[in-house]
């Protein structure tokens, strides 16, 4: 599962912004993507006043930095030096000066790649070739059950590198003591009746978001 190959440093996403607006309107795509891309180091996104929700992650030699600007997704990719990987690591968490000692460490390394996720954002038409698969095809896929509602079939579901929610035909029931329930198994033979673009998920993984991408 993608959440083991990768060491999530930070994951601060607030639910509550999909409130503010739909992602990914025309003007502030164009105008945010400029913006962006004019930033050399992870020090220049930091400065970026609007950027207050984020997403912190790294892989080998690769440092992903994800967060929301001008109400679009975007995630940029820095060379990981070995020296700020060894800083991060000997970083105390519990520190009152933590958040200010690991942007210190994180501000200097280069921009690599620029991403806009909200282009990525699928079509209703995309979605819509999803309803009559099975869970079991889509976890299989890659996607990954977080949450679930007991006594319906409303499944929250992350996948490339957004969080849906999925209906099914049929029912979830949970009991709390059967110490086995596995929400995978129990959507396993369930059809998709509708999915639903809910927010970003977990996009600190591209390598991941590309192994799985054929489930399309």
């Amino acid at each position: 599962m993608k959440k083991t190959i990768l060491v999530l440093l930070a994951l601060t996403m607030l639910l509550t912004a999909a409130g503010c607006g739909p992602f990914g309107k025309t003007s502030s795509v164009t105008t945010g993507t400029k913006e962006i891309e004019s930033c050399k180091t992870i020090g220049d996104v930091l400065a970026l006043k609007g950027a207050e929700e984020d997403q912190h992650g790294y892989m080998n030699d690769e440092y992903y930095y994800v967060f929301i600007l001008n109400e679009t997704y975007y995630r940029v990719t820095a060379a990981l030096t070995e020296e700020a990987s060894d800083a991060m690591w000997d970083l105390d968490y519990f520190d009152d000066e933590y958040d200010a000692k690991y942007d210190a460490i994180i501000s200097p390394l280069s921009i690599v790649k620029y991403e806009n996720l909200s282009e990525r954002i699928p079509s209703r038409e995309k979605l819509n070739k999803l309803v009559g698969k099975t869970g079991g095809e889509l976890v299989d896929g890659g996607w990954y059950a977080y949450i679930y509602n007991s006594g319906s079939a409303i499944v929250w579901m992350d996948f490339d590198p957004f969080s849906y929610i999925v209906t099914f035909d049929g029912t979830i029931e949970y009991d709390p003591d059967d110490e086995t329930f596995d929400i995978d198994e129990a959507i396993r033979d369930l059809k998709v009746k509708s999915v639903e673009f809910d927010e970003l998920g977990d996009a600190t993984d591209p390598a991941w978001e590309e192994e799985y991408k054929w489930i399309w």
